[in-house]
């Protein structure tokens, strides 16, 4: 009798890459570049796809006035990406983080992705994450590619060599030797 088992792991292939956005002078900034007007990250790349984070310190949009909002923007040509945002203010410590994640489909043709109503303005400027008039968002983007079946490689097992027993007890009897 023989038994076998074998296993296989079904997951998402995704692959992650992050840019650091430091804003300095923020005083200066804030009201000046005004609804929908934001401030641009330089472009990075991530699992072969071009990005920018786009900071708008008056709101996105005249909605999100009094807000700060944060959106990502593909800026290579491709059909449609799925990823994972994950937008944080750091503390100059960078040690409590405020975070906010969202999933999303990106494409070049759309505006960009992200959070309209990311920290009301009034509560980030009393908060931690502004010192020294100076602030840092940090993207965390991972791009959900396709899935993945993984089959883990397994060491061929040698069948058991074929049973002689019928032969040996044929001999033994034959002998006239054993217990009797």
């Amino acid at each position: 009798m023989s038994s076998s088992a074998s296993s296989s792991t079904w997951k998402m292939e995704k692959v992650t890459g992050s840019h650091l956005l430091k804003i300095a002078d923020y005083s200066l900034a804030k009201g000046m570049m005004g609804v929908g007007k934001p401030i641009r990250s330089a472009t990075f790349n991530v699992a072969g796809f071009n990005w920018t984070l786009a900071c708008f310190l008056d709101g996105q949009e005249e909605h999100c006035a009094g807000w700060i909002s944060l959106v990502l923007r593909l800026e290579t040509d491709a059909v449609a990406v799925r990823a994972l945002l994950k937008l944080s203010l750091l503390d100059p410590q960078r040690s409590c983080p405020f975070t906010r994640t969202i999933i999303d489909v990106f494409a070049k043709q759309h505006s960009g992705r992200g959070i309209g109503k990311f920290i009301r303005r009034a509560d980030f400027e009393t908060s931690q994450f502004l010192r020294d008039d100076c602030f840092a968002v940090h993207c965390a983007v991972t791009v959900v590619k396709s899935p993945l079946l993984e089959v883990p490689a397994t060491d061929p097992v040698a069948p058991p060599p074929p049973s002689d027993l019928h032969q040996h007890l044929a001999n033994l009897l034959a002998s006239g030797e054993g217990p009797m």
